[in-house]
């Protein structure tokens, strides 16, 4: 079903001779033989307007035949059926669950919440893991906006345009957080009143940085970090769930390079939740106030689903969407990649293969060889003096000196004179 990558001149003639009527007996016999197939027809001919209206026609006369397809929903869950609350939407409760981005757009404002549809979306939603149905929490969240009707709620305007506007969407959410953590369990609104003001007392380190001048920050990083103490052995990285948190390193912090705002870096001593309790690795964090981190997330939610569709297509492309969280209102926490940590502590297992591997061409007359000492200086790339603790802390400031380039700053720099968009 795939479209050829060449363009085939007397393939587009024959198709241009394909009459409607073709078409429709195509789609016909493609749904004659399994309705699937049929319906991917209008995914490789979008345009192809005869074909969608004969599709639609079979789906809609057929839905009986059609409950265990969720691929078919979109040729009868339609913002015309919501409208006229077709009786067609009566089919929703028997019909199998559909993917969670298909459910998504049933909470958008064209299907102006018609109890129907709401209700195969939940019945959707509790399908899917917790883990699958949080990472879209934006999404669902922001659909509340369009809770009543199907109308998004008007914002209250006022002087300032750049400041917080009071809006029932915006007074709604307390609501909804508090209804949930007044759910909890006393021993679990215990574990989460310490984990949220742990996490929130180091965030905040990054706004009382802000009056001071640059060489004093990571002093300052220091004392605010001594103020601090780890309360229990539970919390756990908001990043990575499955990282308990031992200790802070006190002399890890960082502060990062940006115009408006002193982001920090701080790495954390932690332990597998499910591991050897005595194993215990550095795990960093970016810590951020004065950012809007959703706008991270979004696009991380995007690469992630990239990834997914690459990986179920058998395209070996890599992407790794690291972790973001938002915990307030312009604040938030990223994680630091932490696959080149693990990545240069493997390479330094099997530095002698490599050096080897180089050192048999330094006599072969290539440029690269020609000037220095580059055996030598490939080897303290290694860092062999280095026991591993500190080789992944070291192998952690690089890339944070890597954020902190010149390069970086003036990539930035751009983004913000021509979009408008802050590091």
């Amino acid at each position: 079903m795939y479209p050829h990558l060449i363009y085939d001149r007397d393939a587009a003639t024959f198709r241009g001779k394909i009459s409607s009527d073709k078409w429709i007996d195509h789609a016909r016999t493609a749904f004659a033989v399994d309705p699937r197939i049929a319906l991917s027809m209008t995914l490789r001919f979008p345009t192809n307007a005869a074909l969608q209206s004969e599709i639609t026609q079979l789906v809609q006369t057929r839905l009986l035949e059609l409950r265990t397809i969720p691929e078919a929903l979109p040729f009868f869950i339609t913002p015309k059926a919501v409208n006229e609350n077709s009786a067609l939407l009566q089919q929703l409760p028997h019909w199998a669950p559909c993917s969670v981005t298909q459910a998504l757009e049933f909470l958008t404002p064209p299907y102006k919440g018609h109890p129907r549809v709401m209700a195969y979306v939940l019945r959707v939603l509790e399908t899917y893991p917790p883990e699958t149905v949080t990472f879209f929490m934006p999404q669902l969240v922001q659909s509340l906006r369009y809770d009543e009707g199907g109308e998004c709620v008007p914002e209250e305007s006022g002087k300032d345009s750049a400041a917080p506007v009071a809006t029932a969407f915006h007074s709604l959410l307390p609501a909804v957080r508090q209804k949930i953590v007044d759910s909890f369990t006393p021993d679990a609104r215990d574990m989460f009143e310490r984990e949220f003001d742990f996490f929130d007392k180091v965030t905040s380190i990054s706004g009382v940085l802000f009056p001071l001048p640059k060489e004093e920050r990571r002093a300052g990083i220091r004392r605010e970090l001594e103020k601090i103490t780890v309360p229990g052995d539970d919390l756990y990285l908001p990043t990575a769930t499955n990282k308990l948190v031992r200790g802070i390193q006190l002399d890890s912090g960082i502060p990062l390079q940006s115009a408006a705002k002193v982001p920090i870096m701080i790495t954390f001593n932690v332990v597998d939740r499910d591991g050897n309790p005595n194993d215990i690795k550095p795990q960093a964090c970016i810590f951020k106030v004065g950012d809007d981190c959703r706008q991270d997330v979004l696009a991380l939610q995007v690469i992630a689903l990239l990834r997914d569709i690459f990986q179920a297509v058998g395209l070996n492309l890599y992407l790794f969407p690291y972790g973001v969280l938002p915990t307030g209102p312009e604040r938030g926490i990223i994680e630091v990649n932490i696959l080149c940590v693990k990545g240069y502590l493997a390479a330094r297992r099997h530095m002698n293969g490599i050096l080897t591997t180089v050192n048999l061409m330094v006599d072969s007359g290539l440029p690269c060889f020609s000037r220095g000492d580059p055996i030598g200086n490939l080897r303290k790339r290694f860092h062999p003096e280095m026991n591993e603790r500190e080789a992944a802390n070291f192998m952690v400031k690089t890339c944070v000196d890597a954020y902190n380039k010149w390069t970086t700053a003036g990539y930035d720099l751009i983004q913000y004179l021509q979009q408008g968009i802050e590091k």
